[in-house]
C-alpha cells in the first residue's frame, strides 16, 4: 500500500486527540531554544496555524513574557466557533505542558453547591512553573439561566484568580488543596455574541453614528455592553478579537499542506488522497454557518464510503 510521508505539524482546527504516531514534544526547561524570543514562539504557531496574524504575535509576546520575565499576561479573547481561538492554545500545550484549556460554560460560583467550580481550573498545573489558564465558553457561563446576579458572582470570584493575592483552594470540600496561582496567565474566550447585536453590517448614507459590526471591539464597547464590570475589565492587558472563518481562508487551509484536513487524513489512513478544485470550493462553501470541523468531517464521510468500497485501495480522488 503506497504511503505519503508522514506530517508532523497537526491542523490547527482539529480538536481530537492526536495519533500515536506523532511525536509529542515536552518543555521540561524554560531555556528551550523555542522559547527564547516571541519571533521563536510566533515562527511556532505560524507553522502550525493559519492567518489570525495579530493573535499569533500577542500570544507568543505573552507566552515569552511569563516564561522568561514571570509576567503575568491576562486577555479576554472574542471569536466565533471555529476561528482558532482556542486552538492555539492545543497548539502551545504540545511543547509546554502547563496548559490548561477548561470548559467553564456550565460552571458555578464557588460558593453554590456542585463540583463544577472556576476554581477547579487551577487543579491540574504546576504551580513552580509558569503556566496558561484557558476559561473556554467563559460568556456562556455568565449569563447560564439568564441570571445576571449569577454572572456577576462569576465575575467577583474571577477578579481573585486575576489578582492572585488571595489563597485559591482546589480538591473537595472534606480535603481542600491550596494553590498557588501566582505564576498563571488567564485568557477569557468565547463568542460574545452580545458585543455585536446592536451593531450594523455596514456604515450606510445617512448612519455615519452607527458601528459596523467588523469594527474591533474594544475595552470600552465590552464595558457599555454591560458584559463585564469595570473591576474585571480593568485587570485585563488587552481584548483580542479573531476575524470569523470564511471561504477564502477555508480554501487556503484546505490546499496548504501544513494546514489541510486532506494531508491528515492522508496521514491517518495511510492512502493518497486526490482532492479536485470543484471539490475545495463546495467544501469551503458552508464554513462561515459551520466552521472549518465540517469539511474534516465532510472529508472523512467520503473517505470512508470509498474504503468500504474498496480497503485495500492506495488512493482516493474526490471529485
Amino acid at each position: 500500500m503506497a504511503m505519503r510521508s508522514k506530517i508532523q505539524n497537526y491542523q490547527w482546527w482539529d480538536d481530537r486527540n492526536v495519533p500515536p504516531t506523532t511525536p509529542k514534544i515536552v518543555v521540561n526547561s524554560i531555556d528551550n531554544d523555542l522559547f527564547r524570543t516571541p519571533k521563536s514562539i510566533y515562527d511556532y504557531f505560524d507553522a502550525n496555524m493559519q492567518g489570525c496574524e495579530e493573535y499569533k504575535r500577542k500570544i507568543a509576546v505573552a507566552v515569552w513574557s511569563a516564561v522568561n520575565k514571570r509576567i503575568r499576561n491576562h486577555f479576554l479573547v472574542i471569536g466565533e466557533s471555529g476561528c482558532g481561538k482556542t486552538e492555539i492554545f492545543r497548539i502551545l500545550k504540545r511543547v509546554y505542558k502547563n496548559v490548561v484549556i477548561f470548559d467553564s460554560s456550565n460552571s458555578n460560583p464557588k460558593s453554590y453547591k456542585g463540583t463544577n467550580c472556576l476554581s477547579d481550573a487551577f487543579s491540574d498545573i504546576d504551580p513552580t512553573k509558569p503556566s496558561f489558564v484557558i476559561f473556554d465558553e467563559f460568556d456562556k457561563c455568565l449569563s447560564k439561566g439568564n441570571d445576571g446576579d449569577l454572572g456577576y458572582m462569576m465575575q467577583i470570584e474571577c477578579l481573585k484568580f486575576l489578582e492572585a493575592d488571595e489563597p485559591i483552594y482546589g480538591g473537595s470540600e472534606r480535603n481542600p488543596r491550596r494553590i498557588d496561582i501566582s505564576q498563571s496567565s488567564l485568557f477569557f474566550v468565547g463568542a460574545f455574541s452580545a458585543l455585536k447585536k446592536n451593531r450594523k453590517s455596514c456604515l450606510g448614507f445617512g448612519n455615519s453614528i452607527a458601528v459596523s459590526k467588523d469594527e474591533p471591539i474594544t475595552f470600552d464597547d465590552v464595558i457599555k455592553s454591560g458584559t463585564l464590570t469595570n473591576e474585571f475589565v480593568g485587570r485585563l492587558q488587552s481584548v483580542i478579537q479573531l476575524p470569523a472563518m470564511n471561504n477564502e481562508r477555508a480554501m487556503q487551509i484546505i490546499r496548504d499542506p501544513r494546514y489541510s484536513p486532506v494531508g491528515k487524513l492522508s496521514n491517518q489512513y495511510g492512502i493518497r488522497i486526490d482532492i479536485s478544485d470543484e471539490k475545495v470550493i463546495e467544501l469551503a462553501s458552508d464554513v462561515e454557518k459551520y466552521g472549518i470541523r465540517q469539511v474534516y468531517s465532510k472529508l472523512n464521510e467520503i473517505i470512508s464510503d470509498s474504503l468500504f468500497d474498496d480497503p485495500d485501495t492506495s488512493i482516493i480522488n474526490i471529485n
